[in-house]
C-alpha cells in the first residue's frame, strides 16, 4: 500500500506555481479534468506546457466542460490537439457537436470536477479552475501522492471512456484509512456522495467542518448535522457571503436557519 502524502493549497497563486512546476517534470502521462479553462497569461502557460509534453510523446488527456469553458475559443484547444494532446469537450453546448437530442436536463448536466494526475503518482483535486479570474477566489486544492491515486485514475478513465459503472461504497470500512475516493455523477441515482456525507456525519465523534461554495443540503443531511451537534460534535459550516451564483445564495438561507 502506498503511503498517503498530501499538502493543502489555499491560494490560486500557490496552486498554479505548484501545478506548472509539476507539469515541467512529467515523464509518462498527464490526465486532466477541468470545469473551466480560460485564455490569458495563466491559460497560455498551461497550454504551452501541455503542448511541450505532447511533443515529447507524453500521453496527455484533457477533458474540459463545454459550459464552464464556454467563452474559451476553439482555437485555444485546437492548438493543443494539433500538437498531440487528446481532448474531449464534455457535453458540448453547441448542438452541431453532438448526436444527442437537445434537452435542458442534459444542457445543465455538467462536469465540475477539477482532477489532475501525473505519471500515475501525483494528483491534484479540489475546487480551483485555470484562469486569472480565479486568483482572488477563496478556494482549496489538494496536491497528493500515494494511496488514492489508483481510484482517481479509474474515476478519470470511467468518464473519459464514457462508461457508467455504479459505484460501490463500503461504509463499514470508512474508518480504516485517511483518504477515500467517492465517485459520483448525475447518472448515479443512489447519490453516493450524499450517502457518504450522511454516514460520515453520523459516525463523527469530535468535529464536522464543512467549507462549501454552494450549500443547499437535503433534509437528511441537515438532520444528521443537527443530531451531531446535539451529541457534542463541533459542527461548523463556512459558505461565501456572496458567491458567483446568486440564486444558490438565496436557496441556501432556509437550510442555514
Amino acid at each position: 500500500m502506498q503511503k498517503e502524502n498530501i499538502s493543502i493549497l489555499t491560494t490560486a497563486d500557490g496552486f498554479y506555481s505548484s501545478l506548472f512546476d509539476d507539469l515541467r517534470k512529467v515523464e509518462e502521462s498527464a490526465l486532466i479534468q477541468m470545469y473551466c479553462i480560460e485564455e490569458g497569461d495563466i491559460g497560455e502557460e498551461f497550454k504551452q506546457l501541455l503542448i511541450k509534453l505532447a511533443r515529447k510523446k507524453v500521453v496527455v488527456q484533457l477533458m474540459y466542460d463545454s459550459f464552464g469553458s464556454f467563452f474559451t475559443s476553439a482555437g485555444y484547444f485546437d492548438e493543443m490537439e494539433s500538437a498531440g494532446v487528446s481532448i474531449i469537450e464534455y457535453h458540448p453546448v453547441n448542438p452541431r457537436k453532438t448526436r444527442a437530442p437537445f434537452s435542458v436536463h442534459r444542457l445543465f448536466r455538467r462536469n465540475h470536477r477539477k482532477l489532475i494526475i501525473f505519471d500515475k503518482s501525483t494528483y491534484y483535486i479540489g475546487g480551483m479552475n485555470i484562469g486569472e479570474r480565479f486568483l482572488d477566489w477563496e478556494d482549496i486544492m489538494i496536491r497528493g501522492r500515494g494511496a488514492p491515486v489508483d481510484d482517481l485514475i479509474a474515476s478519470f478513465q470511467k468518464v473519459w471512456e464514457r462508461k457508467s459503472v455504479k459505484p460501490k461504497i463500503r461504509f463499514k470500512e470508512m474508518a480504516k484509512g485517511a483518504i477515500h475516493v467517492c465517485d459520483s455523477s448525475p447518472k448515479y441515482q443512489n447519490y453516493p456522495i450524499k450517502r457518504l456525507y450522511i454516514s460520515a456525519i453520523k459516525k463523527s465523534r469530535k468535529r464536522v467542518w464543512i467549507a462549501q461554495a454552494y450549500f443547499i443540503p437535503r433534509r437528511k443531511l441537515i438532520k444528521a448535522m443537527i443530531h451531531a451537534a446535539k451529541r457534542g460534535v463541533d459542527v461548523r459550516v463556512i459558505i461565501p457571503d456572496s458567491s458567483d451564483v446568486k440564486l444558490v445564495d438565496l436557496a441556501s438561507w432556509p437550510a442555514l436557519k
